[in-house]
């Protein structure tokens, strides 16, 4: 059947706004990697540099929302671009927290710049750091290619996140309980991994979009 002007008008609309996803995607990303960097490495630039550029990904949000809703209201979508949609309105708003965690990480790396160290306590974030950005970049490549079966495995890596969050939290209050220098460090170190943590959350309810958008089934990944 031979598309109309208005229709070949909805499926062009409905691609600009699948690129529109794929952009916020990759700047929230990039913010999580920034906040881990400035944190791993101490540069406070880059640290300003993710609080900064957080209205960018917010606006994005905004952005896709009203477009989403200016679709349905005149559109009237069904079937799989309704799907589609509702998918993206809820994807848009897992990165813009997953954004808004990378500022909170962003914000701890700014108050321990001068403070003490705990070495003992950084080989280990990093890993977590690692596991989630692997798993944001996974999850947004695997929404991109609507990969159902990636976004499962991806989704399995939050046990990780977890296991690093639970093993680290009772390090860091050791610590600060035996040394009083380590606790202005120690308090910034466990809002950082409660934020690495909450990421992985996130990351695994983009995952849960990805099976909606394929199946159409809502489904829960975090047991």
């Amino acid at each position: 059947m031979k598309k109309t002007p208005l229709r070949r008008a909805f499926v062009n609309e409905l691609k600009t706004l699948d690129s529109q996803f794929t952009k916020m995607g990759i700047l929230t990303c990039k913010a999580i990697e920034e906040a881990v960097d400035a944190l791993l490495l101490h540069h406070t630039e880059a640290a300003h540099h993710v609080i900064d550029n957080d209205k960018v990904i917010n606006e994005l949000e905004r952005e896709i929302d009203r477009e989403c809703f200016r679709l349905i209201s005149l559109q009237g979508p069904i079937g799989d671009e309704l799907r589609f949609i509702i998918a993206i309105i809820k994807a848009s708003s897992d990165l813009e927290r997953m954004g808004d965690h990378a500022v909170s990480i962003a914000r701890g790396v700014l108050k321990v710049n001068n403070e003490p160290r705990m070495k003992n306590v950084e080989a280990d974030l990093e890993k977590m750091a690692d596991t989630v950005i692997k798993m944001a970049d996974a999850a947004v490549s695997a929404f991109i290619v609507r990969d159902e079966q990636r976004a499962k495995e991806i989704a399995e890596m939050d046990h990780e996140v977890d296991h690093y969050f639970s093993a680290l939290m009772p390090i860091i209050l050791e610590d600060m309980k035996s040394n009083p220098k380590y606790i202005l460090t120690g308090s910034s170190y466990i809002s950082i991994i409660s934020n690495l943590e909450r990421m992985g959350d996130y990351v695994t309810n983009l995952c849960e979009r990805i099976i909606f958008l394929d199946e159409g089934k809502v489904v829960n990944l975090n047991d």
